[in-house]
Order: C-alpha cells, then structure tokens, then sequence
C-alpha cells in the first residue's frame, strides 16, 4: 500500500516486488532457524526480553487465534517485524542491551525491500518518502503458513483439525532450494480487471494463465483453477481483483531459467566422486586448505555448499592422522563449523545468470557456517551474477603475424594467454585481445529464421546486414597500430585491476583459527567492505572501464533488430575505446614505477587516477554520451550478464584457475536413437 500512479505502472514492479517478497521471507526463515539453534548464539533466546518483545516465537499464539473483527487493517505484525529486523542488522536503540552478533547484511537492510518496508526512517526525512505497511491479514496468513502445520480443516466427527508447530531446527540448503525451485518457476503479475486462473484440467502444477473474469464462462469448468480456503476449509475459484498482485506459475519461466532443484543425495554423490579425482593418498591438510572451487551455475549454491561440507571433512579427517590426535566428539560440531566458515569465506565461488539465486546462495552458505561470535558473512568478491557461459577471455591474435598471412583473424581461432603464464604488463608487443578485434559474430540477429526475418523492419534489417560485412574489412596499417596500442592499454588496466582485486581479498579475509593449524596474526582491515564495493560499481575504475569493453564486445553479437541506433563504425569503435582505455604513454614499456611501487589500497588508487589521467582516458559517461551506440551496449550487458571469468575472478586465474568446478547435470533428458 501507498504506491503512486507511477510505480503502479512501471512494467517492472510485479517481478521487484515479487523478489522483495521473497527476501522478507528469508529473514523469516533465517531468523526462525537462528533462534531454533540456541547453541550458536546469534540471537539472545535466553533472555526473557528478547523472548518477550522481539522473538519470533512469540508470534505463534497470535498465528495460531484468529484475527478480531477489523484488526485486519492494522500493521501491529509488521511493525512488531521491523523492530525485530532493525535489532539484528544493528539499528535498534536497544541493540547494545542485548548480545546481538553481528548481523549487518544485505539480508536485512530495509534498503533492499523498499516495495514492503518503504524506507528506513533516515531516508524518508531527508526524501519524503514514507513508510510502507503491510497488513496484520496478510502477514498473519504468512506467519500461519510459516509456523503451523496442517491446514485447518475437518477430523473425525467434523471437529476442526488441530494444528502442530513447524520446526526449523533442520531448515537448510535443501529446503531453501525447494523454495527457490518453487519460487523461480512463478511470473507476477498486476491485474488491470477482475482475472481468473485457468489451468489444463484445473491443474496449475505444470503452468497457468490469467484470463479475465467476464470471458471465464468460455473455459470449461474443469479448467478453472480452485483452491482450498485456509481459513474456511472451503473450495473456491481462484480470483483476483483489478489492481490485485497475482503470482503463477510459469512452466515455460522455469525451463527457460533452468531453475531446478538438485536433491541431497545427487549434491553428495557428484561432489564426493568429483573430490575423489582431486584428493590423493599425499594430499595434506594444508592443501585441501588451497583448493579454489566454483560452482558455475550457482542456483541455491546446493553443489558450493556441499562442497564446503565435504572438504571441511576431508581437512579434520588428514589433519588428526598428521598429528596423530583425535578430536574430542563434543567439539567436532564446532571444529567443523571452523572450517566450513573459513573455506566458505576464502575458497568458494559461484556465478548464477539470476541475481535472485545468488542472493538465496548467499543465505543457504551463511545457514551452512554459522556459529557463534560470527559477524554476518560477505561473499561479494566470489559469488557473481552473470551468465557463465558468454564473455570475453583472455585470448589473443598476433597481429602483425595474422596481416603477412593475409589471414582473417575473425576466421582463426584466438591463442589463449592465461593470467598464470603470462601475467598482465607482460604480453609480447603486437599480440592483440580477441575482444579488441571485429568479430564474425557481430550482428548475428540477421541469421534468425525467415519466419522472424518477416516481422522485422526490412531497411532495418539490410542496414545491419552492411554494417556486418564493412566492419569485417581488412585492417588498414593505422588501425592495426590503434590496436596494438589499445592491447598495452588493457594490460595495464587488467593488472591495475587484478591488484586492486588482490588487496580486496586480503582485507576482506576474516580470522578464523583452526583445529591443528598454527593460528594467524590478526592485523585488523584498513578497507571497508563499503569502499571495496564503491570501487566494484565505480564507472571510472580500470574493472569497470575493461569490464565495459569486455561488455561491447559481446553485445555486438547480440545487437537487436529493435532498436534505431546504428553499431559503431571501425574507427567508431577504435575511438570509443581510446576514450574508455586511454591511450599508450609515450616511451612507457608496460607499466610504470607508480604501478610497480603502489600496493596498498590508497596508493594504488592515487595510482590509478594518475595513470589513467596520463593516458588521456576520459570520463566514462562522456564516451558514452558521444558514442550512442553505448547505451544499446550497457543495456544488453545488463539483460544478458555477460561474465568476464579471467577479469571478474582475476585472483583466480592468476594462480592457474579453479582446483574443482561442480555442478548440476543438463536437466534436459538425453535421447538416443541407435539407429
């Protein structure tokens, strides 16, 4: 409640809302499992306080009584759960009153839910927003579908069914991944006139739609979607009012989002006989310790957290045979704990193209390590959204090489020049980064089927066609020079880049001493996840400048036949990427002293700001201003996530890459014809 006209038709409010939602209801879950495991201290359950007014199993008996008579219209919960919200991440005036741990996250941040929470109180001063209530019906029917059992209906004899209390003491990664499998596979939708659901025999459970409500008479009876009504026990059809927010599900939203849970057993299997290839009799503790895993396709992080579990395992299991001592088994639990937290924090990555399953990973890997005296978790360095499968690499053509051969080098495959081998500053002059380079994939929009090709504006589509085949001519001898400059341009970026990533890691590292293993020196972090984060989103950095070229590139291939802009021209591209690079410094070899000294966080953003003012390199938003083009380029970036590996995981791939890569198997079933 309390939308304006405008938010109500912003095409994208059902799918923020309905990711919103979906984050209210992980703090739900995350709390309701924290105060269940009392041992680990993250919430004060023994204090009569906290029981009393902040808990969220006092709640309870209010879900279990029926609302008064027009109570319904109140925010007595909400307000009662915001309370509760600001105690954890730390904004309550009570806060020091109780032994809260640190729960500063995005998780609770009132920021992230603006749609159901409105926004917190020092915003809506200085903005005039104001806050946003939902009401004590709605969250009542969430917090009876949350904390009791058994929908209310008829026992024997006709008396109404009792209802039991849900537990949460065992809620984890499989349960969060059946709410994402759920959850991923429904559209929301805002209704414009009275709709109702249809379904193929009154079955939503494969996909439904909305049709309105005066034309439902032309649907047969057993197509319409019925529901049992909570609160009465009573069946009815499933209706919604104008202005109602709808939430369905779409089976073909699910195919195309590969949104598929994977069962425990399938997590366990893969990630044992995957370690199996990785382990050996000689591997020691230590270097189970120095294993980098990713799991590519993220989805609820279930293969990353098993993953955790197994290693931790397979750490303690060496490490008491090297020393020659067992563990007690009452402190295993905790032992254990240790080293899932620390291998989650410092080992594991993940990329997921849906930026909700990289939040839900988020969370799953918090539940999976938490443990006493831990401050919320951040994992904002190694789990990613973007598509794993397209992005740019660092691959390289020979230029001068390709040009006496007369060779075509959109025709030839790129030489791969790893980070480990061939560390940024340090590539040979005249080899040249394949996403510098006019690819043959450029415009592919034009080779859709002729059935698509009929729908497409004609002109439109023979203007591409010419621009593909003029931006595949043969280099001129002063644009072979641009790019060979432009190359030393992106060495120096990519190793800027990958220090920067490097100071990152190390100030975001947490303590944490573990069993059998000498105890590290805590010399306390000079930089803020804040300004790690800052430096991430900044324009002008020379991450997000490369990343921006990384992301032409690819979206060129993609270039849509909707849009009226014109791709660059050759020279368009060159000079857009003199602008975004800078270009190379008179007499400079590589990098420079200031680049080769700097190392602290401070001294290699002076750095940085030096450098990139000494190659010219202007300010992001004025290239792109001059470059139309651009725009089209940032928002197919946007919608396809082009992933960047060897930029985005620099720290990486600048040790060799990932020791293990798991993950789930295709989804679709095989078919096989022998004959």
């Amino acid at each position: 409640r309390g939308l304006d006209e405008e938010e109500l038709n912003d095409p994208d409010l059902p799918s923020q809302l309905a990711t919103q939602s979906l984050r209210f209801l992980y703090r739900l879950l995350f709390l309701l499992y924290a105060e269940a495991h009392p041992e680990l201290a993250v919430v004060p359950t023994a204090s009569a306080e906290y029981q009393a007014g902040y808990g969220l199993d006092r709640l309870r008996d209010i879900a279990l009584a029926d609302l008064p008579d027009g109570a319904g219209e109140g925010h007595h919960l909400h307000t009662s759960l915001d309370v509760l919200f600001r105690l954890v991440n730390g904004r309550a005036e009570s806060v020091g009153e109780l032994p809260v741990e640190d729960l500063r996250a995005d998780l609770f941040d009132p920021g992230r839910t603006p749609l159901i929470d409105g926004y917190p109180d020092e915003i809506a001063q200085n903005t005039g927003e104001k806050r946003r209530w939902v009401s004590d019906a709605a969250l009542h029917d969430v917090l009876r579908l949350l904390l009791l059992s058994n929908p209310p209906g008829r026992g024997r004899g006709g008396k109404r069914a009792r209802r039991g209390w849900i537990s949460y003491a065992n809620l984890g990664i499989n349960q969060l991944g059946a709410v994402y499998e759920g959850l991923m596979s429904y559209t929301g939708v805002l209704t414009r006139e009275p709709m109702v659901e249809v379904a193929r025999g009154g079955d939503p459970s494969k996909g439904s739609w909305l049709v309105p409500e005066r034309d439902s008479a032309r649907y047969a009876e057993s197509d319409i979607v019925r529901f049992t009504d909570p609160a009465t026990g009573e069946e009815r059809i499933r209706r919604y009012g104008a202005g109602q927010f709808a939430f369905r599900l779409s089976g073909r939203d699910r195919e195309r989002s590969a949104s598929y849970y994977t069962p425990e057993v399938l997590t366990q299997c893969v990630v044992r006989h995957s370690l199996a290839e990785l382990l050996t009799e000689d591997t020691t503790a230590e270097e189970i310790l120095s294993f980098r895993v990713c799991e590519p396709a993220l989805g609820s992080g279930a293969f990353a957290n098993e993953a955790i579990n197994q290693l931790a395992d397979a750490y303690l299991e060496r490490r008491q045979r090297e020393m020659e001592e067992r563990i007690e088994a009452e402190d295993l639990p905790s032992e254990r704990r240790k080293v899932k937290a620390w291998i989650a924090l410092h080992r594991v990555y993940g990329v997921d193209l849906n930026a909700t399953a990289v939040e839900l990973a988020e969370v799953s890997m918090w539940l999976n390590v938490m443990q006493p005296s831990m401050a919320a978790p951040w994992f904002g360095l190694h789990l990613k959204r973007g598509n794993s499968l397209i992005g740019a690499r660092r691959a390289v053509y020979n230029l001068g090489e390709a040009q006496a051969a007369k060779e075509k080098t959109w025709e030839v495959a790129p030489t791969e020049r790893s980070l480990a081998d061939v560390p940024p500053g340090t590539l040979p002059v005249g080899q040249v980064h394949h996403f510098l380079l006019p690819a043959k994939g450029w415009g592919s929009a034009v080779e859709v089927p002729k059935q698509v090709r009929d729908l497409v504006d004609a002109g439109r589509l023979k203007a591409l066609k010419t621009w593909r085949k003029d931006i595949t001519k043969a280099l001129s001898t002063t644009q072979a020079l641009r790019l060979t400059a432009l190359a030393r341009r992106v060495e120096v970026l990519w190793e800027m880049t990958l220090r920067r990533l490097r100071v990152a890691e190390a100030e975001a590292s947490r303590r944490i001493d573990l069993w059998g293993r000498e105890a590290q020196g805590d010399v306390g972090s000079t930089v803020s996840r804040e300004e790690i984060e800052a430096y991430l989103a900044a324009p002008g950095s020379a991450y997000r400048r490369l990343r921006l070229v990384m992301d032409a590139w690819c979206a060129l291939w993609f270039w849509p036949l909707t849009t009226d802009v014109t791709p660059p021209s050759l020279d368009e591209w060159l000079g857009a990427l003199e602008g975004l690079l800078g270009k190379q410094v008179k007499d400079a070899k590589g990098t420079d002293g200031t680049l080769v000294d700097a190392s602290s966080w401070a001294e290699l953003e002076t750095m940085e700001e030096v450098e990139l003012g000494l190659a010219g390199a202007r300010k992001v938003q004025s290239v792109v201003d001059e470059h139309e083009w651009l725009t089209v380029v940032q928002k197919v970036a946007e919608a396809q996530g082009f992933f960047h590996w060897e930029l985005d995981f620099a720290t990486v791939f600048a040790r060799g890459g990932f020791d293990l890569q798991v993950g789930n198997p295709p989804w679709v079933r095989p078919t096989v014809d022998l004959n």
